[in-house]
């Protein structure tokens, strides 16, 4: 009985020893994911975009599609020797942000929901993707993405903030025009956007209506690309044409008021520079949750 006892107490502690063994290895390899998460994870690639491509992100074709105008951005676009990419609702999403300035495009034309954040007070760009608790959950806790919905008691979905530009990856000498709502309302997004290498950023001070972003849209792109007008040019002629929203009152301005004489040439690839467009939202696209 003694013998067996005995052997019972080293199986025992054999078995502790082996429990206590897993328990270092495992404790050892959290900690390792949890340095790689928050020193590797958090690194951030620069990119330099490459002249003459374009695409068209048309999120906002999930409740106002308009095939006219993404014909007649194309023929813009196409006459100025770009080759262009389109992409609909269904393929806006948090990642596909999160990549977009890998993709290098020179020219991105974002036509998308937007406002201001009513809790985080942050200018946020929506998303076609479905809302969950837990999904994206450290950009939740960091504000980065936040819970938005197009109407009241509608679905709900996520959108990004300016928080989420500051900590992506960079694509250096960017144009941005933010054709969505309250895009230059706040200075968050445009000074976001310059932290990360832009050379502009063009966006409406107000609410804006689809149908008028669109048309303002069209006339900023022609003078931009096509007649190559300074920013404060292209900005006033289309103003000019399309006047400001006659809804809302809103009208088109840029951040920083030192790109006022900044030109976009098309003319020769080795001088064009990149455009980041963003672009149309509905007017009430500011419901944002806690």
């Amino acid at each position: 009985m003694q013998r067996k006892t005995r052997r019972q107490k080293h199986k025992w502690k054999k078995t502790l020893t082996n429990k206590w063994t897993i328990l270092i290895i495992s404790s050892i390899l959290v900690a390792a994911l949890l340095v790689y998460f928050f020193v590797f994870s958090s690194a951030t690639a620069v990119y330099e975009a490459i002249p003459h491509t374009a695409a068209i992100i048309d999120q906002l074709s999930l409740t106002y599609s308009n095939a006219t105008f993404i014909e007649n951005v194309k023929k813009t676009l196409t006459s100025a020797n770009f080759t262009v990419d389109y992409y609909n609702y269904s393929q806006i999403t948090v990642d596909f942000y999160r990549q977009l300035p890998s993709k290098r495009y020179s020219l991105i034309i974002l036509r998308v929901h937007s406002g201001v954040g009513q809790y985080s007070g942050l200018t946020t760009f929506y998303t076609s993707e479905n809302y969950s608790d837990w999904a994206h959950y450290w950009e939740q806790e960091n504000k980065q993405v936040v819970a938005v919905n197009y109407v009241q008691n509608g679905p709900t979905y996520f959108a990004i903030t300016s928080n989420f530009i500051r900590a992506s990856d960079t694509c250096k000498n960017s144009t941005v025009i933010m054709m969505g709502c309250d895009g230059l309302n706040k200075t968050d997004m445009a000074k976001a956007f310059i932290e990360k290498g832009a050379k502009v950023y063009i966006g409406w001070d107000g609410p804006i209506s689809p149908e008028h972003t669109d048309k303002a849209t069209e006339q900023l792109l022609s003078n931009i690309v096509s007649k190559n007008q300074t920013i404060g040019e292209a900005i006033d002629n289309a103003m000019k044409t399309a006047g400001s929203d006659p809804n809302y009152q809103s009208r088109l301005t840029y951040y920083p008021l030192e790109a006022e004489n900044y030109v976009i040439t098309t003319s020769s690839p080795a001088l064009s520079k990149s455009i980041f467009s963003f672009a149309s939202g509905y007017a009430y696209c500011c419901n944002e949750h806690r």
